[in-house]
Order: C-alpha cells, then structure tokens, then sequence
C-alpha cells in the first residue's frame, strides 16, 4: 500500500493551492503603487466600465480583483461621479471605499457683491473650473449668483454647480422677488447699493434717492456702474477703479449711469438678501445726494451745494 505517498502528494498540492490563493490574494488586494494617479468617474457610469478605465490607467492590478473587492463590500452601486487623485497608495478594498465616499470636496464663498469675473477668479483658484469659463458662459448669470459659502466636488460639471447656486437664489428670494423685469430690476438695484453702501438701513436710503432721481428725469451717476465696465472690460485685470476720470464718465458704455439715464441694463455685481430687500422696500427722505467717507459711513445731502461741502471735507 502506497497511501503514505498519497498523503504526501495530497498534502503538498494542498500546500502549491494555499500558497497559489495567498499570491494571487496578495497580487489582487495589496495596495498597488497608485499614488499621484487622476481620473474622472461620470455621473451614471456601471462600475464595470470605471474597474476597466481604473485598470486602463493603473490604479488596480487586475479588474477582477476591483469587481471582486465591489461584491464583497457591496459599494458599486454607491460611486459618486466626479473627478479623482489618488493621495496615497491605494489597493481594491479601500478604492472601493473612495469610490462610495466621493472625490475631494471644495468649498467655496461667493462674498456679497462679487462679479461674474470675481466668482470666475475664485472658482478658477479652487480648482473647479478653468478661468474665463463663466465669464465667457453668459454674462446674463451677473446678480444671480448668490453670495453664500458652496461645497462642490472636484471635477463636478458646471450645469450641476449652477443648478446649486439657482436652486438657493430661488429659495432665498421666493417670497419676496416679484417675477418678470420688476424682479429683475430689483436686482440691478440691489447690485448698486452693494456696491455702494454698506448696512441695509443706508441701502433703503440710498435706494429711495436713487428712485427719487429716476422719476424726477436725473440721471443716477453712480461710480460702482464705471468701476463695473472697467472690471468686466480687463477680465478683473484692473486692479483699481478710482479716482473716476471724466474719460471715464463720457464712456459710451451703456453701464455709465453719468451719461446714461435710468438703471443699467444688467446687474452690476451678485447682491446679498438684505441689499435685494433694501431695493424692495426703499426709504423716503429729504436726501438727494451721499457719498461714501474712506471709513464706510454714508453721508447724505439735501442738495448739491450741500454735497459739495461734504465732498470737500470727506474725500480730499
């Protein structure tokens, strides 16, 4: 009888299939040298096609071992779309685990006030999107972009973030924005009063002077129009508006509130809720003029000879 022998080769083809199943377990799952490594998962994407473009670009060893790795930890169902980089060797397992956790958040504030060319800059300088892109998209998003602090992710498509910040505007502004060019003349005038003054109570001041000069046939001769044509015009290369030039009050600019009567045609900035609120609820008041002392305090005058005074005492 030769079953010692048997036993024997039993034992070791049992030996060859326990060492075979740990290297292949070693060579499926150990992290791979996947650092550093970007790549884009598309909203909607099967999980088989991202293990195939995650084996196509390196990220994993086999897109058996990725698949293997999903059914076990039951994540593919759960992968976020958005763009990816890799911050440390990475193996199936915890692949997996990103994949359901999602790409690298960014958070951003659009500040009150700010212009299209500003929030291009600043979404630009976090990564979400190459400058110029919303400044070339439509200026028509000018005043509609609500200040507020926004979490995107990177990679994250444009449609889907602006679809965020109009879904807040709309919350935001719903109960008190009428519809149609009522509305949006509420917002170029709330855009105005951003730009300049302040607190709200000063900005319902100021829009009751501003509506006081449009229907008595003056024209507005706001600054903040001038300092927006001239932003917009350098792509925010223009680092300093002031002093305002008579060059720049004969601009034929359609935004010179000095040559031009009434509002401008478009928003001069993105107003927060309380300077939209401001240009709904304007204040009646003797004021016909103001302007802005170096320290933020608004001061009001009746009449120009009273402006004059205040010019020469505040701002020279």
């Amino acid at each position: 009888m030769q079953y010692p022998s048997a036993i024997k080769l039993i034992a070791f083809l049992i030996l060859i299939a326990e060492f075979s199943i740990i290297a292949l377990a070693l060579f499926l799952f150990l992290p791979l040298a996947n650092k550093g490594l970007e790549f884009q998962i598309n909203k909607g994407e099967d999980f088989g096609v991202i293990a195939q473009k995650l084996e196509d670009a390196g990220a994993v060893r086999s897109i058996w071992g990725l698949k293997l790795a999903e059914k076990i930890s039951g994540g593919g169902n759960m992968v976020k779309a958005g763009k990816y980089k890799l911050e440390k060797d990475y193996g199936p397992f915890a692949l997996v685990e990103l994949l359901g956790n999602g790409p690298k958040k960014i958070i951003v504030r659009i500040p009150e006030g700010s212009t299209l060319v500003d929030v291009d800059r600043i979404f630009s300088e976090a990564g979400l999107l190459k400058k110029g892109t919303l400044f070339l998209l439509s200026q028509r998003l000018e005043g509609y972009l609500f200040p507020d602090t926004y979490e995107f992710y990177a990679g994250q498509p444009l449609g889907e973030m602006l679809e965020v910040i109009n879904a807040n505007f709309n919350s935001k502004t719903k109960d008190i924005l009428p519809a149609g060019q009522e509305g949006d003349k509420a917002i170029i005038l709330a855009s105005i009063l951003e730009k300049e003054v302040q607190t709200e109570e000063d900005m319902r001041i100021v829009a009751g002077i501003l509506l006081k000069r449009m229907s008595s046939g003056m024209r507005l001769q706001v600054d903040a129009t001038l300092c927006y044509d001239k932003q917009f015009a350098t792509m925010g290369e223009w680092k300093d508006c002031y002093p305002i030039t008579e060059e720049d009050k004969n601009s034929k600019s359609p935004m010179n509130t000095y040559r031009n009567h009434g509002l401008p045609p478009g928003p001069i900035g993105n107003p927060s809720l309380s300077a939209i609120k401001a240009a709904l609820d304007p204040a009646s008041s003797s004021y016909l003029f103001y302007l802005s002392a170096p320290n933020g305090e608004t001061i009001f005058s009746q009449n120009y000879e009273e402006h004059k005074k205040n010019i020469s005492i505040y701002l020279r």
